[in-house]
């Protein structure tokens, strides 16, 4: 989970923020635009599909008198922000597409749709690839296996705190104001 806690604690906003009697309001405006920050630089990666309007979609944020918090508990969100290797969580192996047929579908929806998948070759040496036989009875290979992918690239989306301060001296000033 990405999360970005905002209180009196920040450095160089204590001594504007204690000129302030109620700090709810400001915490609220605060947490409210690095939340619609991060919204924004999310979906400026976008390319037409849903997954980066559902990375914007997860982003939350919260307040009380004693601070705010922005967070996005979305899968991929980390992983998006940082980047770094795809590995297996819950399964031995990854499942890659590499077949026309697979794009877009898990391996449970094709089984569903009368796909009879098997690994090829020997008992003690399966291959590392996942497919099935086409009426012909030649092997369509339509998953490779790996547990881990290399390493991808980072897509930084996820505000830094340098920007959510800068946030906070705006929203102080107009509070203040």
């Amino acid at each position: 989970m990405l999360k970005i806690d905002i209180s009196i604690k920040n450095e160089g906003l204590s001594s504007c923020l204690s000129a302030l009697k109620d700090l709810t309001d400001a915490y609220g405006d605060w947490s409210d635009d690095i939340r619609d920050l991060a919204r924004a630089q999310a979906r400026k990666y976008s390319q037409g599909g849903g997954f980066w309007e559902s990375i914007a979609r997860s982003v939350k944020s919260g307040y009380n008198a004693d601070g705010g918090h922005v967070w996005s508990d979305h899968f991929a969100g980390r992983h998006k922000d940082l980047g770094g290797a795809i590995e297996a969580r819950r399964k031995p192996w990854l499942t890659i597409p590499i077949h026309q047929i697979s794009r877009a579908r898990t391996y449970a929806a094709l089984k569903a749709d009368g796909y009879k998948m098997f690994r090829p070759g020997p008992k003690d040496a399966k291959r590392r690839v996942l497919g099935y036989r086409d009426a012909t009875g030649h092997f369509v290979a339509l998953f490779a296996l790996c547990r881990r992918t290399r390493p991808q690239r980072a897509f930084p989306w996820w505000p830094k705190e340098e920007e959510a301060l800068a946030i906070g001296r705006e929203i102080v000033k107009e509070h203040i104001s």
